[in-house]
């Protein structure tokens, strides 16, 4: 039976939110699970202590906590649990996520090749202000899937997948430089050297609230995005498809950060690649001028 590695990593979490990730893995139908929370919370968060004693509360279970001296960045939480780990599979778990019971047994029994490296899942998103499920629309596709991944991630969070170790470590593990879209960049390096399967139940929960806005931190989308472009340069040149996708999910970010003249040329060159997506070409355009207008009207404030 093959040893799984879960990785929970946590930053300025309530305890019982982590606990409540923790407890979807220590619920899970395959029994041979350890279990590594990396704790990349501040040193003067003032909750670290209890979160660490909660975690610590469940060492039997092969449970263990690590925790860094300073926070040192998502990526870096991540490929601390990746060095820790023993397990010939891992998967990661964001601390306000939860896994269905039986995720890791569904996604191991895919693994019937040594060409795959990564098992993904259907999901379901729960807003919890709202309170409210929605399954989330997932593109399932196997076997060499980056052609159409590059286009769009339909894998999706990182809570998602089931991952053989020795492709994680293949590719380097996750990019500390990437300010976001940490998780795509994962799916698409591994995406070239090896295949990639699915289970499209739904398995895993994933948490938001109605008060978080893809806007709200534009600069740190636009280097995660931009750094997606330049990786796959030399794909994303010669596929329009591509193209239009990755620069015209870049687009409103730029002016969400009130760089309007640079959204709109970016829109621009997107709409010469692929000029038939007419509705969505018109989308991006009027969410650009909406961003615009919104933002303009609060300078005069």
């Amino acid at each position: 039976m093959s040893l799984v590695t879960a990785v929970i990593t946590t930053h300025k979490r309530e305890p019982e939110i982590v606990e409540r990730a923790l407890k979807s893995i220590l619920s899970q139908t395959y029994i041979n699970i350890e279990t590594i929370v990396v704790d990349d919370s501040p040193e003067d968060y003032a909750k670290r202590s209890d979160v660490q004693r909660m975690v610590e509360s469940y060492s039997d279970n092969n449970v263990r906590y690590i925790q860094h001296n300073k926070c040192m960045g998502a990526c870096v939480a991540r490929n601390t649990g990746l060095e820790a780990s023993n397990g010939d599979f891992i998967a990661f778990l964001d601390d306000d996520d939860e896994w269905k019971p039986e995720k890791i047994e569904k996604q191991l029994a895919k693994f019937e090749s040594p060409s795959i490296g990564l098992v993904y899942c259907g999901s379901e998103t729960f807003n919890e202000d709202a309170n409210t499920v929605k399954i989330r629309e997932t593109k399932f596709i196997s076997g060499k899937i980056y052609e159409q991944l590059i286009i769009n991630n339909f894998i999706g969070s990182t809570s998602f997948p089931l991952l053989r170790k020795r492709a994680l470590e293949e590719i380097g593990g996750f990019d500390p430089l990437m300010q976001s879209a940490q998780d795509y960049d994962v799916w698409l390096r591994i995406s070239k050297l090896y295949e990639v399967d699915f289970v499209e139940d739904i398995l895993v929960r994933y948490y938001v609230h109605q008060s978080e806005r893809i806007t709200s931190d534009p600069k740190k989308k636009i280097s995660g995005l931009e750094r997606i472009i330049e990786k796959n340069y030399e794909h994303i040149k010669i596929n329009r498809q591509a193209y239009w996708s990755r620069t015209m999910e870049l687009a409103p970010f730029y002016a969400a950060n009130m760089q309007f003249f640079k959204a709109f040329s970016l829109w621009f060159k997107a709409v010469l690649k692929c000029p038939e997506k007419l509705k969505k070409n018109i989308y991006y355009a009027r969410y650009i001028y909406l961003e615009r207008f919104v933002n303009t009207r609060k300078k005069k404030r």
